[in-house]
């Protein structure tokens, strides 16, 4: 599990090993930007609301010096039944 900063929510967020093995299987097109992660959780143009999750938020963040622009978009889920975590 990694831990990031994350200052918009106050706290870290936690990447699980779960979820560390999804982006890969189910969005590979991720895979040349990951390292670009934890920027978009500590310095987002954008945080929105999900649609579908009310528990859930939108960072995102728009990269031009790529060699191909790409808007990376990083979703938080935060879990309040025991504590909050993100």
């Amino acid at each position: 599990m990694a831990v990031l900063a994350c200052p918009y929510l106050g706290g870290a967020v936690e990447l699980s090993e779960e979820r560390g093995l999804h982006i890969p299987e189910r969005h590979p097109d991720l895979l040349p930007y990951w390292y670009r992660i934890a920027d978009v959780l500590r310095d987002p143009y954008e945080v929105r609301r999900s649609r579908r999750f009310s528990s859930a938020k939108l960072f995102s963040k728009w990269y031009t010096e790529e060699p191909t622009q790409k808007h990376v978009v990083i979703i938080i889920m935060t879990d309040t039944t025991i504590a909050e975590r993100h």
